[in-house]
């Protein structure tokens, strides 16, 4: 009798638990051409770094985040050392992730490991996506790119890339691409007593292991002495730059802008450091 009922239990889990659970296997499939996707059709970048109100329209904003948060990348940096860092990149077109190069090198060592972890509107919390490593790096302006050489389950454990790995590099890829964006603004910032629109957007990570952006003053934001890798964002939306030491050695805080960035990623595609059709269109 007891066996009968432990087997009618398990039974009534297995089959209650189909229901309600989500189909992760649907999300974490192999990419299948045969497959209709909407973002096939009408594949949505957002546009970070210049305006696009015609892109802005289509996204559809959840309503309690900031669909910033879809383009930013968590980082954790391990070294052969025995060191561990963390800090945030952005997503770029392709795959690639642009960050600082004071959080991915050590003046006396090698990353050993490089895991990203990013979310999106599927999944309200941070996910193991994939693990990179640096094609391309510049200590004069403090920016490095990188590359993933495996995709990831949500527990870091490699395996090919899936439908979720390749939405998310489609949908939320930035548009790195030329702005006459005037950032004096954030030069100036701290010299700046008066003005009320010296605010930036940057991300954070919740109690409960989920992104969100935060506000601050400029001129609060650059006398941070922990930042290794932050992203600034101004209020519509623009990408301002990468703020960090200003090198893997160093401990003055400054802003790397986005008129830098552009440059850089540019002349990585030159150089053919990364092999980006989408990003070398916009270099031209």
């Amino acid at each position: 009798m007891k066996k009968s009922l432990l087997a009618l239990v398990m039974l009534g889990v297995a089959f209650g638990g189909e229901s309600i659970l989500p189909k992760s296997h649907d999300l974490f499939s192999t990419p299948n051409e045969n497959i209709k996707r909407s973002y096939d059709s009408k594949p949505f970048v957002k546009e970070i770094f210049t305006t696009n109100k015609n892109t802005a329209k289509s996204l559809s904003k959840p309503k309690s985040e900031n669909p910033l948060v879809y383009s930013v990348v968590v980082l954790n940096v391990f070294f052969k050392n025995g060191v561990q860092k963390r800090g945030y990149g952005i997503l770029l077109q392709d795959g690639y992730v642009l960050s600082s190069a004071s959080l991915v090198n050590e003046s006396d060592s090698f990353a050993k490991t490089i895991k990203a972890r990013m979310q999106d509107d599927v999944a309200h919390s941070l996910m193991c996506v994939a693990r990179f490593e640096t094609v391309a790096n510049d200590l004069d302006t403090n920016l490095s790119l990188l590359a993933p050489v495996a995709y990831t389950d949500i527990n870091c454990l490699p395996r090919s890339e899936s439908f979720y790995h390749e939405r998310i590099n489609v949908k939320y890829g930035l548009n790195i691409s030329k702005s006459s964006q005037d950032i004096t603004l954030v030069k100036d910032a701290s010299n700046n007593k008066d003005s009320k629109d010296d605010i930036a957007l940057y991300p954070a990570i919740s109690l409960d292991d989920s992104l969100f952006m935060k506000k601050e003053d400029f001129k609060d934001l650059l006398k941070k002495q922990d930042a290794l890798s932050l992203p600034l964002f101004a209020k519509d939306g623009n990408f301002l730059g990468l703020l960090s030491k200003a090198s893997y050695g160093g401990e003055k805080t400054r802003l790397v802008s986005n008129q830098s960035v552009y440059k850089f990623v540019c002349e990585s595609t030159k150089f053919n450091q990364i092999k980006s059709p989408n990003i070398s269109s916009h270099c031209r």
